[in-house]
Order: structure tokens, then C-alpha cells, then sequence
């Protein structure tokens, strides 16, 4: 009992009612909202954990770690978060990471800042390399420079990453992609949510060339041009490559439908309700066959004669 008041006491201690608004969580997150909608950014620390609490704004990392899709991916943030080894590169080394990624914009939180992890070992990395767009005592947000602020892009084949990099600072796999990216020899495409699942791309494009597409790949995904299929795959940083088997203006339907992990999943819940069924008439069963057991002998029912008992004397 004396453990119990003395940790209702601890509790009672840390928990203080607060203004949601007035957090950098909050603040930082609807300034993404109001300012670059629909935009894919990249949050720090805390304020990715929150984000999506308070807005739908599509991030690079948010939470948790049971949804990072892969290695490279977890590569990434760390490079982008500690620079680690990385000398005067940090910066550059960042931005590859960041644009293969399809972010536009990436929030920093300093050392004062109320931001509780302040992930960043150099917090002062982006200031006058990268265009400022929003700044509140230690907390800002800095501009990622992207020819075309789109998920989807036209790239030569060549480009496509197919070589997972050993470790944060090996970008050389990455760099033709960042510069197919960069480069206005290739057209813009545009890309546009639908729903949750399903998008449209359009672009044109010529012999050699593919759709790259900076969503993650799963085996549910599914792309068609007027109800052909396209083949689609996966680069080597799990993000998806799609081969339009065409040249010219193109129209690309993208649809989620769960693959096989959805199929599986529907399989194995019928079967938990046909279990649950069985299992329910079963106990159904049992439990009418207690009762008649349970019940009253035919001997002590009223009127019942049997034997010399029941003969009249």
C-alpha cells in the first residue's frame, strides 16, 4: 500500500496540464501544415514522434521503429541526425540522403530547445548553407533545394540505386540518382494521393528510362497504363522503380491492395472465426448435455413407480 501512495505521489509530481499549442511538437508540425502542404519533410526528434497527432503531413521518419521499412532507410536518419565521421561533408552527405528521399524541407531543434531529444550533434549545420524558412529561438526549419518537389521522377535507367551502401557516408551509389534528380534534361512528372492507397503519376518518357517513385515498395503495390500492367520493383534503397515498357506522355495508376500479406491476413482471420464458431457450438453442446445430466432422476419425478416399491401392497 506504501509502495502504491508513494508512486501516485512520483506521478502526481510529473504530470502538469499544459497548452498543446504552445509546444515546438505542435508548433513546428502545423507550420509544415500551413506552409507545405502535402510536402514530405523532414522532422526532428520528438516533433516526428507527435507529428501526425496533429497533422497528416507525410515525413521521412516518423514514429516508430516497428515501421522503419529498411536498413538503408535507418541509415539515413542517423547520417542525417549525427554526421558521424562525416567532416566537412555533413552537410552534403545530408542533402543526398534527403533528396533520395523526396524531402523538401528538414526541421532542426537546438540545444535550448523544449524539444526533450535534440537528435542533432551539430545543430548549426544547415545555417547559411541551406535557405531558412521558419526559425523560433532554437527551433527552424531549412529548405531542401529539389528541382521538382514531386514523388515521382523520370530517370534513366542507369540511375536507378542498385547497390545498397555500406554504411551513411558511402554515397556513391546514390549519387547518379541525386543527379538525375537534379537534372532538367529529364521532364518533371507529377505525382497525386487519391487515398491512402492509390495515387496517379504522369510523366513522359523516352527509350532507357524508367518512373522512379519515392514510396516504399511492398509486393501489394500494383501500377497499370490503361489497365496494362507495368512492371515494378524495388532499388536497392527499398523505394520503387516502375518500367513503363513505353515512351511518351503516360498515365500511371498506383494501387495498394495488400498482396499476399493481405490475402494471408484475410485467411488467417476467417479461420479465427470459423474456430471461434466451432468452438462456440461446441460449448453450446456441452453445456446442453450438463444440463440434461444435471436434471432430475426419472425415479424422483412424481407419479414414477418401478419395482416392488412402486407395487400396491
Amino acid at each position: 500500500m506504501s509502495q502504491a501512495v508513494t508512486y501516485h505521489k512520483y506521478a502526481h509530481s510529473l504530470i502538469r496540464p499544459i497548452d498543446i499549442t504552445q509546444t515546438i511538437e505542435y508548433r513546428m508540425a502545423k507550420w509544415f501544415e500551413a506552409n507545405l502542404p502535402g510536402r514530405r519533410v523532414f522532422a526532428p526528434g520528438n516533433v516526428s514522434l507527435w507529428m501526425n497527432m496533429f497533422t497528416d503531413v507525410p515525413q521521412v521518419a516518423g514514429c516508430c521503429d516497428q515501421g522503419i521499412p529498411t536498413r538503408e532507410h535507418r541509415i539515413a536518419v542517423y547520417v542525417i541526425y549525427t554526421g558521424e565521421n562525416a567532416g566537412e561533408r555533413d552537410v552534403p552527405v545530408s542533402l543526398i540522403w534527403l533528396k533520395a528521399y523526396g524531402a523538401d524541407a528538414i526541421g532542426v531543434t537546438g540545444p535550448n530547445s523544449t524539444e526533450v531529444y535534440k537528435p542533432y550533434w551539430n545543430p548549426r549545420k544547415f545555417e547559411g548553407k541551406l535557405r531558412e524558412l521558419w526559425r523560433s529561438g532554437d527551433d527552424a526549419v531549412f529548405e531542401v533545394p529539389r528541382r521538382v518537389c514531386s514523388l515521382a521522377h523520370v530517370i534513366p535507367r542507369a540511375a536507378v540505386v542498385t547497390v545498397p551502401p555500406e554504411h551513411g557516408l558511402v554515397t556513391g551509389p546514390l549519387e547518379p540518382l541525386v543527379a538525375a534528380l537534379d537534372d532538367p534534361a529529364y521532364p518533371a512528372a507529377s505525382f497525386r494521393w487519391l487515398n491512402r492507397h492509390e495515387a496517379v503519376i504522369d510523366a513522359t518518357v523516352a527509350s532507357g528510362q524508367v518512373v522512379f517513385v519515392q514510396v516504399t515498395y511492398d509486393a501489394g503495390w500494383s501500377a497499370t497504363i490503361d489497365g496494362r500492367k507495368c512492371a515494378i520493383s524495388s532499388d536497392a534503397l527499398g523505394l520503387m522503380v516502375i518500367d513503363p515498357a513505353q515512351t511518351g506522355p503516360v498515365r500511371i495508376r498506383l494501387v495498394y491492395d495488400g498482396g499476399t500479406e493481405k490475402k494471408a491476413a484475410r485467411a488467417a482471420s476467417a479461420a479465427g472465426w470459423v474456430l471461434i464458431l466451432c468452438w462456440t457450438l461446441l460449448a453450446r453442446r456441452r453445456a446442453k448435455r450438463t444440463s440434461w445430466s444435471d436434471g432430475p432422476r426419472a425415479s424422483q419425478l412424481p407419479g414414477h413407480r418401478s419395482g416392488a416399491s412402486g407395487q400396491a401392497s
